[in-house]
């Protein structure tokens, strides 16, 4: 029985261990994922700026046909 418990708490403990790995993968990652949201609204708001000014740089030249 006693190696039988060693056995076992030395499971418990890797599993332990994976189990912190895994949640500061996870923060990690929850944390990467905010810093994606953020750059992907920003190019949004870039690309809504660019398209805008296209649109009236385009709405120019016709005018000046």
């Amino acid at each position: 029985k006693s190696l039988e418990r060693r056995i076992l708490i030395d499971n418990i403990s890797k599993i332990v261990s994976r189990t912190n790995v895994l949640r500061s993968e996870i923060m990690q990652l929850g944390q990467v994922h905010s810093e994606l949201i953020k750059a992907r609204e920003m190019l949004e708001k870039e690309r809504q700026l660019l398209t805008d000014e296209i649109e009236r740089l385009d709405a120019l030249v016709r005018n000046l046909r």
